[in-house]
């Protein structure tokens, strides 16, 4: 109890950006959910760190953390803050810290060469939960950063590209925007922070009696976020990172391409690249578009090198079939927290353009709460096969239309894509109707 006391002692608090919209409970969840996350998860299986966490060494604070300290008046606001992040085992804060490894390296290095206060590489943490896959359709990305902000500036954003989800160019743009922000407001620490997550205009009239609760919220944050990670203990993880990282590689795209040629050629699903690759969100990936890496898995390389004709001219087959009413017996998919296009298509062994056809989608965006019609043949009960009865038995699957080795995988936990390889004497290729031994999870 005298530790958690101790812990809770260390920090002072202050307030938040966005309007009422603002949830930041919403925000560590989507975080906690995303591809990245699960994915190191699922290659390292990494322990938990201790909750609360251990105290470290205590430092100097920084020119920030000291301005946000006289702020730090209102306790429910600081409690709340801690609290989400210690909720169900610290796994918010297990998260922040584990996304923290692999993008501060990025924001330190490029605050450190403009002579910037290291301490505004939390922004992001307050703005998007490190989210690179953030978009509230005002502001988008790693830094939250609005359209007409990246365009003024030479951003592309368009139906195929949206830079401000890649974190190179939106970290050297956020950068760029707080050097500005400091010469204009003559190095006042609180106002440049205010325009970063309000905007120069809000800022510039700001004063903190007149601050609505939310972005108090988000000043309060930012300030415990500062102290927890400062002032606490945790294992490095970058390395982890790295080795996770190397499994995929970028490939220069000479041609512009489909995803849906990519997954029919190459058989890697959609929704993985789509992962990868959030800063390409139309339906095709252009060509020669250098300043963001396309990523594929690495071992896909040497094929794609073989197959790049091909999938530049492919074309997607159209059945010639008889007109016929619209089937009535559709899946149907009701959008929660933390549910992408991608995670939804794997689940049910469809493709992301096929969810979109159906429910005429323009982009990849979804609302929670929105009822999503799947396919005529995809029910919950047959995207998902019943787990097996015993740790030691086989099982058999048939391959069903637009299923992977990848996607087939997933559906049977502690069971690797080479797993089914070696069981079935096969390579990456599978027809639908064919009959696969799944072995044993180990």
């Amino acid at each position: 109890m005298f530790r958690l006391f101790s812990i809770f002692s260390v920090f002072m608090s202050l307030p938040v950006y966005c309007t009422a919209q603002y949830d930041w409970g919403k925000l560590l969840e989507n975080t906690e959910n995303q591809w990245l996350v699960t994915e190191i998860d699922k290659s390292f299986n990494l322990p938990q760190n201790p909750c609360p966490p251990d105290l470290a060494k205590l430092i100097e604070p920084s020119e920030i953390d000291s301005v946000l300290h006289p702020f730090a008046q209102d306790k429910n606001l600081e409690s709340e803050s801690i609290e989400s992040l210690f909720k169900n085992n610290c796994s918010g804060l297990r998260t922040l810290r584990l996304l923290s490894d692999l993008y501060f390296p990025l924001f330190s290095r490029q605050l450190d060469a403009n002579g910037l206060d290291k301490d505004y590489r939390f922004l992001p943490v307050v703005i998007s939960g490190l989210n690179s896959e953030f978009d509230n359709n005002a502001r988008a990305g790693l830094w939250g950063i609005d359209i007409l902000t990246a365009r003024s500036n030479g951003m592309r954003i368009d139906r195929q590209i949206d830079e401000r989800k890649a974190a190179d160019p939106s970290t050297q743009l956020a950068v760029k925007m707080i050097k500005k922000f400091e010469k204009e407001f003559q190095g006042d620490r609180i106002k440049v922070i205010v325009a970063m997550l309000r905007g120069q205009r809000f800022a510039s009239s700001f004063s903190f009696a007149k601050a609505d609760v939310e972005l108090r919220r988000q000043l309060c944050l930012l300030h415990v976020l500062i102290r927890m990670f400062n002032h606490t203990e945790s294992k490095p993880s970058l390395m982890l990172w790295l080795q996770m990282l190397q499994n995929y590689e970028a490939i220069p795209l000479r041609k512009t391409m489909s995803y849906n040629a990519l997954e029919t050629v190459l058989d890697i699903p959609e929704g993985l690249l789509r992962h990868l690759n959030p800063a390409f969100h139309g339906d095709t990936i252009p060509a020669n578009f250098r300043k963001v890496s396309f990523l594929i898995p690495a071992n896909k390389i040497e094929q794609f090198a073989l197959l790049e004709d091909s999938i530049a001219n492919f074309i997607v087959p159209i059945k010639e079939t008889p007109a016929q009413p619209e089937p009535q017996t559709f899946a149907y998919h009701t959008v929660k927290s933390g549910d992408v296009l991608g995670l939804i298509a794997q689940k049910y062994g469809v493709s992301v353009a096929q969810i979109r056809r159906l429910n005429n989608l323009k982009s990849d965006n979804i609302r929670i709460g929105q009822r999503l019609k799947i396919s005529a043949d995809s029910t919950d009960v047959v995207s998902k096969p019943k787990p097996s009865t015993s740790n030691n038995s086989t099982q058999v699957y048939t391959v069903r239309s637009g299923d992977s080795l990848w996607l087939i995988a997933k559906k049977f936990p502690g069971v690797s894509i080479e797993d089914i390889q070696r069981e079935n004497g096969i390579g990456d290729g599978i027809q639908p109707g064919q009959k696969l031994t799944i072995p044993a999870a180990k």
